[in-house]
């Protein structure tokens, strides 16, 4: 199957209890190393790997037999992850080093200990002295990989805290870039949400705000020095194309941590997705990506899409071309 780009969930699991994830109210489950096996044994044309969904990724006791797997059949392929950085000890360190992850990106949405801790449910000091150790290791050893980075999403309540994670960032020495996100308003997102939660959605003016934010000298410097290995999404969705398209219906696929093949990574409800990737069903799933995409382009849009920025450009297109 011809699968270039591929984003796969190792675990829908936790440490963390960030009221804006989607995971914990799916089921908890770790994807089996033979899932994983039967999703590389039928895919080709691989050239970036993100290991990362709902869940955090370490808390998969398979997470580097999977990253071996990749390797063995893919030498070349990048492969990177977004995790919360909590699980950054001395064992995890020296394989995330030893088994060539290209890129790590630590999420967070604050700089402050006591926000940190309200968000996430977690110690921000313990997640700065594993990513300083992460560096620190790294540099030792003469290695350029990982390049590591920050995955930041802003609420309504940490707009104002872009210029503290901008010091954070310089402070550690990190260097792989850092991308901003607002905190998702889409349905698919929002079911989940509690009232409090869905009150972070930053508004008009939150978005003005971002947007002064993430324009300074500082941020742009650091959401410019990127390094050299892209960021799965930055990369997804760079792919040259004659006409407006959905990057993940043309080149990639997203695989849950219960083996649901899906049309892009906003899919949390397995009723939307496709089959569960196995053997049998890669031809359907083939087939099941490039309907979608034909749909699209037919001047309709799946309600697994109706809220999607992209499908509606590729709508739009098709209806004014059409």
């Amino acid at each position: 199957m011809y699968t270039p780009f591929m984003q796969i969930e190792p675990t829908t699991r936790c440490n963390y209890t960030c009221g804006f994830c989607a995971g914990r109210s799916l089921p908890q489950v770790d994807m089996s190393l033979e899932t994983f096996q039967t999703i590389i044994d039928n895919v080709d044309h691989l050239e970036h790997v993100e290991l990362q969904g709902e869940g955090e990724p370490l808390m998969n006791p398979h997470f580097f037999d999977m990253v071996t797997l990749l390797r063995k059949k893919f030498p070349d392929v990048l492969i990177s992850m977004i995790t919360n950085g909590s699980l950054f000890t001395d064992e995890h360190i020296e394989q995330l080093l030893s088994h060539g992850i290209n890129k790590v990106m630590v999420s967070m949405e604050s700089a402050d200990p006591v926000m940190f801790r309200m968000i996430r449910g977690g110690k921000l000091s313990r997640v700065e002295r594993g990513l300083a150790a992460l560096v620190k290791t790294r540099d030792a050893s003469r290695k350029q990989l990982p390049e590591i980075g920050l995955s930041i999403t802003v609420l309504k309540k940490t707009v104002d805290q872009l210029d503290a994670i901008s010091g954070f960032y310089r402070r550690l020495g990190l260097d792989g870039g850092v991308t901003l996100q607002l905190l998702n308003g889409m349905n698919c997102y929002t079911q989940y949400y509690d009232d409090e939660m869905l009150a972070q959605i930053p508004n008009k003016s939150d978005v003005a705000r971002f947007n002064q934010l993430a324009n300074t000298p500082a941020m742009q410097s650091n959401l410019s020095k990127a390094g050299s290995v892209p960021g799965f999404y930055q990369h997804l969705y760079a792919q040259p194309s004659a006409k407006p398209t959905c990057p993940w219906l043309e080149n990639g696929l997203y695989v849950a941590a219960n083996g649901t093949a899906c049309s892009c990574c906003m899919i949390k409800d397995s009723n939307d997705g496709f089959e569960i990737f196995n053997k049998e069903n890669v031809s359907e799933i083939s087939r099941q990506r490039s309907a979608v995409l034909a749909t699209l382009y037919s001047g309709n849009i799946p309600k697994a899409c109706s809220e999607c920025g992209t499908a509606n450009k590729v709508v739009s297109y098709a209806r004014n071309v059409g």
